[in-house]
């Protein structure tokens, strides 16, 4: 392999990305037979596959020296080999003995929540997290630790999701065995989720029908019981109910509230108490009868024996 193909298939080493570099190096090298020039001293017998040890261990110091940045580059260039390449940068980048980022990545890993962010986002971030924590251990041949660090990854996950998810993280967690985080996303990827999940605020602007009710709300003024709905406000004479291009003071009053006002004022007055007709007519008759027979007033009491008096 060319140095440069070796390079492009890593990570470039700038000082703080130590872990996903070394990990990136070492597959690398296991992948050509070769991971015993970083790990092992040089042999003292040659022979066998350290028969090409000189060859094989200045390949591999150029490929390192080609994944580093230049300054750090210029650090290790005149290390005599390959081990004494990757001991010296272990020593000086790498954090596996760092206590203060173990625990900054316990607490992140344990506050990380969706909140909103796809799916598949959410998971990778968090199980980067998880695999950047388990390269400060050592590798773990137990079944009953590695069963356990599983089952705590996947706890975390279920427990950071959305609420759209609720229901088939409550399958998940109530199941007899609860699956790998790998399974437990697969699972939740193929569950349908409407675009929009926030609440749908449009509602309110429906027409109301009858008194308080909307076509599809209940409870007065029409609202979601539960979801109270906002009432605007002017910003130019800052009164609830209305917005600025529908104030009042700002543009007037509108033509059809003229007219209801002119309406209202044009109603005839409520009429007065006054006496009836009738006794109206019956004392002007009596007037007159009085005037063409000369009674006095105390003989017309009888406004019916006057009138028959006067027909005789």
């Amino acid at each position: 392999m060319k140095s440069s193909s070796f390079s492009s298939l890593i990570t470039k080493m700038n000082g703080s990305n130590y872990e996903m570099w070394a990990m990136q190096v070492k597959q690398t090298l296991i992948a050509h037979d070769k991971e015993h020039l970083i790990l092992e001293p040089e042999p003292v017998q040659k022979v066998g596959k350290y028969g090409t040890w000189f060859k094989d261990n200045s390949l591999v110091m150029v490929w390192i020296v080609g994944t580093l940045s230049q300054d750090i580059a210029n650090e290790v260039l005149h290390k005599e080999s390959a081990k004494d390449m990757w001991d010296s940068l272990a020593a000086t980048y790498s954090q596996a003995r760092n206590e203060t980022r173990i625990m900054q990545l316990h607490h992140d890993i344990h506050q990380m929540r969706q909140d909103g962010r796809p799916l598949h986002t959410y998971y990778s971030s968090l199980k980067s997290m998880f695999e950047r924590l388990n390269s400060y251990f050592p590798a773990c041949k137990c079944e009953q630790q590695k069963a356990y660090r599983d089952m705590l990854m996947v706890g975390v996950f279920l427990s950071g999701l959305d609420s759209v998810y609720e229901s088939a993280k409550n399958q998940m967690l109530t199941s007899p065995s609860i699956p790998p985080i790998d399974e437990a996303y697969s699972r939740l990827s193929r569950i349908p989720i409407p675009a929009a999940t926030v609440p749908d605020t449009t509602s309110a602007m429906l027409p109301t029908r009858g008194r308080g009710g909307s076509f599809f709300a209940r409870g007065r003024g029409g609202r979601r019981r539960g979801t109270p709905t906002p009432r605007p406000v002017c910003q130019f004479c800052h009164r609830i109910g209305h917005t600025v291009d529908k104030c009042w003071q700002k543009h007037g009053r509108p033509a059809f509230a003229n007219q209801t006002a002119s309406t209202e004022s044009s109603e005839p007055p409520k009429a007065q108490h006054t006496a009836p007709s009738s006794e109206l007519r019956v004392d002007d008759l009596l007037s007159q009868l009085r005037s063409l027979i000369g009674d006095r007033p105390q003989h017309a009491s009888d406004p019916t024996t006057s009138t028959v008096t006067t027909a005789a």
